[in-house]
């Protein structure tokens, strides 16, 4: 009896660790499987810079190059840039190309004509493209890592408030008119500052903004390209749900911070942003909003903060160090404490079970050879 419970207790173990390795060996493949001509290819960056300083959009450079894109480039249309801003610009392996508007656009709608045309025309060359706002960004992680097995997607950014908010309520409805707006007002607000996607679904949907801004009078001094991607989403429904990936600030790669809930982001004690999961979110738009969180960006992405020609380049772990050690996080001096998310829970609680059963036939087993002992022994048992 004692062997046969020995034998089951050895096989169980053999099964649980041919489980793993079989597990690995199936992620091996998959990975393997899911390669395709879409990873020789680069991924892309395309932002406009126009009239700013270099401490405005210093951060933005600067994160971009100490979060370790791999295999990626970073693309920006300029106009009204002085030359030795673009000097510095193109130190961080940034490819300019000065642009002069030739028709009265705000820059806001104009870039989605640029990005069309340069797409257009390079569409082939890339696999992923992110379409951001330059003032206001940072990088904090290659977020394309985390997308690199789609290949055909559209990651849209969703702002914690909905259109019936009075900023966006207003410029949808000097667009398309108060009946439209009446329609989805109660839809959540797609921020125009961060779209990441496919090459061809970028240049698709660059191609309609701009279409829809050329139909609505976009030389209007309005901010008509965020209304122009929530009218052609919630309105026209002209994409399939089955390749558009919603990203929620709550638990995101990518947290806008303007509308955001409190709840939805944190700072830890390196100043990594955290989303509501406690997670190092890839990309922090809008961090200008709040003047506590601007002088940390400021200070942590300063010109001093990397020595020129020195770029100490490297991809951010999932989870901030300081996180995992449970310090505490805040976010605009609130303190709040979080504890280690267990990311490999379902193994564990398996490996738990397996240890208690271990341990509760092993104790049958000692009782067992007692009661044995006892017989022998001719030991009456009470």
């Amino acid at each position: 009896m004692v062997k046969v419970l020995f034998l089951i207790i050895i096989y169980l173990l053999i099964k649980l660790k041919a489980k793993d390795i079989n597990k690995d060996s199936n992620l091996i493949i998959k990975k393997k499987d899911n390669i395709n001509s879409n990873y020789k290819k680069k991924n892309l960056i395309l932002g406009t810079i126009v009239n700013y300083d270099w401490k405005t959009i210093s951060p933005f450079f600067i994160s971009f190059k100490k979060a370790g894109f791999n295999n990626c480039d970073c693309i920006m249309f300029a106009n009204k840039i002085e030359q030795k801003i673009i000097n510095k610009i193109k130190s961080f392996d940034v490819k300019i190309i000065q642009k002069q508007r030739i028709l009265n656009v705000r820059i806001n709608n104009y870039r989605y004509k640029l990005y069309e045309d340069f797409l257009r025309n390079n569409s082939d060359k890339y696999h992923l493209v992110l379409i951001i706002d330059v003032r206001d960004s940072i990088f904090q992680k290659d977020i394309f890592k985390y997308y690199e097995n789609n290949k055909s997607i559209l990651v849209l950014s969703l702002e914690d408030e909905n259109l019936s908010t009075i900023i966006n309520k207003s410029w949808f409805i000097d667009a398309f008119g108060v009946n439209i707006h009446k329609t989805i007002e109660n839809e959540r607000i797609i921020c125009s500052g961060t779209i990441l996607g496919s090459s061809d679904k970028i240049l698709e949907f660059s191609s309609m903004i701009w279409k829809v801004l050329k139909i609505n009078n976009y030389s209007r001094k309005r901010w008509h390209d965020q209304s122009a991607v929530n009218y052609l989403i919630y309105y026209k429904k002209l994409f399939h749900n089955d390749f558009i990936v919603r990203n929620e600030n709550k638990n995101g790669l990518i947290l806008t911070l303007a509308t955001a809930n409190p709840k939805n982001f944190m700072i830890d004690s390196e100043d990594n942003i955290l989303n509501g999961n406690g997670e190092i979110a890839a990309v922090i738009h809008q961090y200008n909003r709040y003047n506590n969180i601007t002088s940390k960006i400021l200070n942590k992405y300063s010109s001093d903060s990397i020595k020129e020609n020195e770029y100490n380049n490297y991809n951010k772990i999932e989870f901030s160090k300081s996180f995992l050690k449970k310090s505490q996080l805040f976010k605009d001096h609130i303190y709040l404490s979080l504890t280690k998310k267990n990311t490999n829970k379902n193994v564990k609680i398996q490996q738990y079970i397996l240890i208690l059963f271990i341990l509760l036939i092993l104790l049958k087993i000692k009782f067992s050879s007692f009661i044995h002992f006892q017989k022998n022994q001719g030991i009456k048992i009470k």
